[in-house]
């Protein structure tokens, strides 16, 4: 990567307002798609040993299904699911996890102009989630790292209905599971780390929301360069709850001085 590129990188981060924030990232996308390369860590030689979709928030995704159709990616799995009767229990939990992302994926595609669809939706692809967790905790424990996936899925889906709650519950079980598995500095980690910034900024918790992406930040910082979407999202949001504490802060400071005025009068 050219020094010219990091240059043009930290100009738009520190330009960058919340208002312009979504165009930013989606500039920043095709960048990354042209300048950047993966650091050759041996790190990254690391390979999960399931493979399975799944679903996160704000479209931060460890492994999202690739399809331009969602709706056909929903019949494909739930048809191999009802025809193919020499699946194995941990391939059909693996289908029900990936039914439950096509699902969610159809949510978000309806949620723009039809809520209730939206809805019927991300309950349908909830119900997936918790057949495929319930299979795998039979097959494998309770502590397994596909496991972790498929709590993560199910906590972004009470995450897009607001219940925040639930959300943080799910994720930290994803969390510690996948710590325990992976170490503290996995990539994965990092995004359940994301997510759970999501959840606490949805909530209002600035100071917790930031503590959890500059943990996040710090683990990609150690596989991506600074250019890569993953790292500039998260740097993106830093700055934007940093600047609208700064914000609180001075109305804080100015309605103290007009209280000091007021009583002087």
């Amino acid at each position: 990567l050219h020094p010219s590129h990091n240059f043009y990188f930290s100009q738009i981060i520190t330009t960058t307002t919340s208002t312009n924030m979504p165009r930013i990232i989606t500039k920043l996308s095709f960048f990354t798609r042209l300048f950047n390369r993966k650091k050759s860590s041996s790190k990254m030689n690391r390979k999960r040993s399931y493979s399975e979709s799944t679903m996160d928030t704000r479209h931060d995704s460890l492994e999202i299904v690739d399809s331009s159709n969602v709706e056909e990616s929903v019949s494909s799995y739930e048809t191999k699911l009802t025809r193919d009767v020499m699946l194995s229990p941990e391939d059909t939990a693996t289908h029900f996890n990936n039914v439950g992302v096509a699902l969610q994926k159809c949510g978000l595609k309806a949620s723009s102009n039809n809520e209730a669809q939206a809805l019927s939706y991300n309950e349908r692809a909830s119900a997936a989630y918790r057949t495929s967790l319930k299979m795998k905790k039979n097959q494998f424990g309770n502590s397994h790292p596909t496991i972790a996936t498929t709590l993560n899925n199910l906590a972004s889906v009470y995450f897009s209905e607001g219940h925040y709650h639930c959300a943080l519950k799910y994720y930290n079980k994803s969390l510690d599971i996948m710590t325990m598995h992976l170490g503290r500095n996995d990539p994965n980690v990092a995004t359940i780390w994301h997510n759970i910034g999501d959840v606490h900024r949805a909530m209002q918790r600035s100071n917790l929301a930031i503590i959890c992406f500059e943990r996040a930040l710090a683990i990609r910082r150690e596989y991506f360069y600074e250019c890569d979407v993953r790292v500039v999202r998260l740097v993106l949001k830093i700055n934007a709850l940093t600047r609208e504490k700064e914000c609180a802060l001075l109305r804080q400071d100015i309605s103290d001085e007009i209280s000091k005025i007021d009583k002087l009068e």
